[in-house]
């Protein structure tokens, strides 16, 4: 049963391969939608925009319905958007739609839709109320107010909705076994008894495309065990695994396993099927009650009332180009708050990295500059001591300091999380000399979370490896002089020409070791010899026989 404006089934899925949609996007095979929408729509719970632009579909429905916007246009318009996982921005077509044809059936329906796409269920429940007192024999209407008072935790209610689904989908064998999932799951989480959603099973429904839902049937009903879906749906795709893995998720709660559940939930939410399917919302509500994973919308709330807590004046951000300082670049300018990043270059960092950084700049939304120092003229630094890191963050941070405040901003933000270690970080005591404020750990937002809110603003660093300076390359005592970390410099283009990447080539007494993750171990043994080498000789040939490399 699909919706072919909004191009989403009601299982929740995207239209692919198996679906009618005439109306639909054509233009676009799935395979090569799914990096971008799916990122797309993680957007929506961090009240980020969306990430992508208008497809061809939606500029030329955008033009139609700019030149004549009749309902027709629009609808088509706000459809073009949800087929991109543009929901908030679809929501807004729709309410247009509205405000002049208060009883257009299609665009409130379509704008519930919306609403539980991104979790504002009170809306949802008003609108779908309005669509059911004018077709009371809508499948389509009934089965979401199943949905949403599921997502909304009023699961007797739920499960109400799910059982006058069933003479409606009587001639619909996916929407049959598609009820007889919900219905199961409702009555779990409401210690219903489950064979009343399992009396209504029989093996021989005919589906479609809803494998995941007729798979969990088949593990509650006793016809298939846990272990053997386990094995046998390894290598499933993601949406047949993510509705499996939501049902296992219940599966485990009726037997009072907790850690089992919350391992399959955990599993579910880490795959990478973020395109808003009925199971997923479900499991991002439950994911975020069992501490699996954080609310990105009050996480995103809290940060963005943490910026703007600094002041009217804004802030300056110390910008190095990581996933950290560029996420709250960012998120200032969501914070709608005056912002400036300061990129410093300096020869502890190579020529590559910093061009990186600058051309990231204008991801995160913010003005961005360059401010030059020279650390090798400070011998605090050059000496290389166990305290050189705070040294060199000190000299750093004064550098942007100085530059924020003749551009008028007198609080300057860094990028340090909550999962960075004070007591490991000699420099984090300049951060407190200086007065720099470091709003994700203030907020006591660790790494992974930093991570997702990058993701949802899109950001193309949000998975980037953590990096550091030339210099922690070099052995502590060894003195930093533009030579040796020209050497060290190189010898990483090298190793990153071979396609290695978060790898590090330590030095001491003039010899190297390259080190690589294990995930790196076939590309560096297809490099072989040669690059290792190659290495070696950028130290004046001083350098073992034969190559030396361990994995980190």
């Amino acid at each position: 049963m699909c919706d072919n404006l909004t191009g989403v089934c009601t299982c929740g899925t995207l239209s692919h391969h198996g679906h009618d949609h005439s109306e639909g996007h054509a233009h676009l095979p799935f395979h090569n939608l799914f990096g971008t929408l799916h990122e797309s729509y993680f957007s929506q719970f961090a009240d980020a925009p969306a990430l992508v632009g208008d497809d061809e579909a939606t500029a030329l429905a955008r033009y139609e319905a700019t030149k004549s916007p009749t309902p027709e246009n629009l609808l088509t318009l706000a459809g073009a958007l949800c087929f991109q996982l543009r929901y908030k921005d679809a929501a807004e077509v729709y309410r247009r739609i509205l405000r002049d044809a208060p009883d257009n059936y299609a665009a409130k329906r379509k704008l519930a839709l919306c609403m539980l796409k991104t979790r504002d269920f009170a809306t949802a429940r008003k609108l779908l109320a309005d669509c059911d007192a004018a077709n009371p024999d809508s499948l389509d209407v009934v089965y979401r107010q199943g949905l949403c008072e599921f997502y909304d935790g009023d699961f007797e209610r739920a499960a109400h909705y799910f059982e006058k689904c069933y003479p409606l989908s009587e001639d619909n064998g996916d929407m049959y076994i598609a009820t007889i999932y919900w219905h199961a799951l409702s009555l779990v989480r409401c210690n219903g008894n489950v064979a009343e959603a399992m009396n209504r099973y029989n093996p021989d429904i005919k589906i479609g495309h809803h494998l995941g839902y007729l798979l969990t049937c088949k593990l509650f009903s006793g016809e298939d065990t846990l272990a053997n879906l386990t094995e046998t749906t390894a290598h499933a795709d993601e949406m047949t695994r993510t509705i499996l893995l939501y049902g296992v998720y219940h599966f485990e709660k009726m037997r009072a396993k907790r850690t089992a559940a919350r391992a399959a939930l955990s599993e579910m939410l880490s795959l990478d099927t973020y395109w808003g399917s009925f199971a997923w919302i479900a499991a991002y509500g439950d994911g975020i009650a069992e501490g699996v994973i954080p609310d990105l919308a009050a996480v995103s709330e809290m940060l963005k009332d943490r910026l703007a807590s600094y002041g009217e004046k804004g802030v300056a951000i110390a910008y190095s180009g990581g996933t950290d300082s560029a996420c709250l670049a960012a998120y200032a300018r969501l914070a709608d708050i005056p912002a400036k990043a300061y990129l410093v270059s300096s020869r502890l960092r190579s020529d590559k990295s910093l061009k990186e950084a600058q051309e990231l700049a204008p991801e995160t939304g913010v003005e961005s500059t360059t401010v030059t120092i020279d650390v090798l003229s400070d011998e605090n630094i050059t000496k290389n001591t166990s305290l050189r890191c705070y040294y060199c963050k000190r000299a750093l941070l004064s550098a942007v300091a100085d530059a924020a405040k003749k551009d008028g901003f007198d609080t300057v933000v860094d990028g340090t999380n909550a999962s960075d270690d004070s007591a490991e970080r000699e420099g984090m005591r300049a951060l407190s000399e200086l007065g720099v404020r470091s709003p994700f750990r203030e907020c006591g937002i660790d790494k992974k979370t930093v991570r997702l809110l990058a993701r949802a603003a899109g950001l193309s660093v949000w998975d980037k490896p953590s990096d550091s300076c030339l210099a922690t390359r070099i052995a502590t005592g060894e003195r930093l002089t533009a030579e040796l970390l020209g050497k060290v410099e190189r010898a990483e283009e090298k190793v990153a020409e071979a396609g290695l990447s978060g790898f590090r080539v330590k030095v001491k007494d003039n010899r190297a070791t390259l080190l690589i993750r294990e995930e790196d171990e076939k590309k560096a043994e297809e490099a072989g010899k040669e690059l290792l080498d190659g290495i070696y000789e950028i130290f004046d040939g001083g350098y073992p026989p034969t190559g030396r490399r361990r994995s980190i």
